[in-house]
């Protein structure tokens, strides 16, 4: 049960990390411009070099990935052996790239980028990598 807390603290823990970075360091996007008309939060995106590669990963990318591993989390904590669980993991772990693939055939709005596509296959391993090793150590 105990491990179970710790797993939803981290998904929680990291949906706002991803939050936080939208909100102090993207500008143009829809999800927080409710925030930034109603508050005088300092907005930092301007230190980061958006061009640079690690930079570009900060702004663009990480917030993604740090909500990914937050829906991987929950859907592990909610996973049973039934055939719902099952294709509802299947379109957890999918769900990303599915996305990603949309917005390349210009179905949804969105810009197409590897760069996503390679921190979502990241992420996704890192979480394979972990859980495998928590199943063994019991």
């Amino acid at each position: 049960m105990r491990n179970r807390v710790n797993i939803l603290i981290l998904a929680v823990t990291l949906l706002i990390l991803g939050g936080l970075i939208y909100v102090f360091f993207r500008d143009e996007v829809i999800f927080t411009s409710w925030i930034h008309s109603r508050t005088d939060l300092p907005r930092y995106g301007h230190l980061i070099n958006g061009d640079a590669f690690l930079g570009r990963i900060f702004l663009f990318s990480l917030a993604d990935a740090l909500w990914y591993a937050a829906l991987l989390l929950a859907d592990y904590l909610l996973r049973s052996d039934t055939v719902y669980s099952r294709a509802t993991t299947l379109l957890t772990i999918s769900l990303p790239f599915i996305l990603e693939l949309l917005q390349l055939c210009h179905i949804i709005p969105g810009t197409f980028d590897w760069i996503d596509i390679s921190i979502y296959l990241l992420t996704l391993i890192t979480f394979l990598l972990c859980t495998k090793n928590f199943y063994f150590k019991h």
